[in-house]
């Protein structure tokens, strides 16, 4: 009796904990596919001296694949060589998204979900009434949460947020301790491998235990530190300190 009680204790330990693991790997992997992608195409339209096009589409994988103004839950990149800002017959398409997990939520800015990057690799302003997309947000039904700063037991967003610079250059939130790096494992592999330079920071667990704001007051403080943690992403940087 005492054996069953304690693996049901356990059990209802891990099943949440679980459950909020595969909800982070899926935005997660929303947000790096994406940061991936426009990577790609800022790469691809300095390489071929031509522009590219991100852009969201409800059919990423039509033979003709059109721009339709989709949220970022699907997309297609592809190389837009007469510059019309739309996907024609004989264009190249590098990249189809299809569809992240139902349960993924997009939010962002711009009026016609697309990013196009001309051939110095900076990504286009507004231009023609069309106005790009910059700023996307995934989150799933925990929402978007702001924490509250010097609370260790403040609720801290499960969001993934990619924001791109007018000089074409995906940004990402610093990822937080090894978890948040693990989860950046892929995204820095992906980089390295398409030669995309990327600053990649990853804080570690508080130094102090008692005294100070933030100060490690909850287990997860000390199960958050690692001996070395860098090496989670060592293989795919050049340098790391």
């Amino acid at each position: 009796m005492v054996a069953v009680t304690v693996t049901a204790i356990l059990a209802a330990i891990a099943v949440p904990t679980m459950r909020d693991y595969l909800r982070n790997s899926r935005l997660t992997t929303a947000s790096n596919d994406l940061l991936h992608s426009l990577a790609v195409a800022r790469a691809e339209a300095i390489k071929r001296q031509t522009n590219t096009i991100v852009c969201g589409t409800a059919l990423p994988n039509a033979a003709a694949p059109v721009c339709d103004g989709s949220p970022f839950s699907a997309w297609v990149v592809f190389v837009d060589a007469n510059r019309n800002g739309a996907y024609d017959a004989g264009e190249v398409v590098i990249i189809r998204h299809g569809p992240l997990d139902p349960s993924v939520t997009v939010r962002q800015d711009g009026t016609n979900s697309i990013q196009t990057f001309t051939r110095s690799g900076f990504a286009l302003p507004p231009t023609g009434g069309v106005v790009p997309t910059r700023n996307v947000v995934y989150s799933d039904d925990r929402g978007n949460v702001a924490a509250i700063a010097g609370r260790a037991t403040a609720p801290v967003s499960t969001a993934r947020a990619v924001l791109i610079s007018a000089t074409g250059r995906a940004q990402a939130v610093m990822a937080h301790t090894n978890v948040g790096l693990a989860n950046c494992t892929i995204g820095a592999i992906n980089a390295a491998t398409e030669h995309v330079p990327v600053l990649l920071f990853s804080g570690r667990t508080p130094v102090t235990e008692q005294g100070r704001l933030g100060s490690r007051t909850v287990p997860i403080g000390w199960g958050q530190e690692m001996r070395d943690q860098t090496a989670l992403v060592r293989e795919a940087t050049k340098w790391d300190y």
